[in-house]
């Protein structure tokens, strides 16, 4: 009978914690974007640094020189090939945090 009991308090808790969040989820995507009577002006952004693993940094390795003063392979094709120039990367494609810069301008 108790084990019912908690099974139906945890039920509810959840049912009540996920209209929670869709109500407030809903309330964010339903604001106009005003700030005291006035439109909000558009956020600009300057620059993104971004500390992290493998899965968001992939190296900027095209600034270092080697100990006789030569350059990265990531400096060549085929590293960076899709994005129409070598990108330092040792990687050929784009990361989250390019889609992140592309979608904030």
């Amino acid at each position: 009978m108790q084990g019912q009991a908690i099974h139906a308090i945890m039920m509810s808790s959840k049912i009540t914690l996920h209209f929670l969040l869709l109500t407030f989820a809903s309330f964010l995507l339903s604001s106009t974007g005003r700030v005291h009577g006035k439109a909000a002006r558009p956020c600009t952004i300057d620059a993104i640094y971004l500390f992290g693993d493998s899965t968001s940094d992939t190296n900027n390795l095209i600034r270092i020189r080697g100990p006789n003063g030569s350059r990265s392979q990531a400096a060549d094709l085929p590293y960076g090939e899709t994005l129409g120039k070598p990108t330092g990367r040792f990687s050929d494609g784009r990361l989250i945090v390019d889609y992140f810069s592309t979608g904030s301008k």
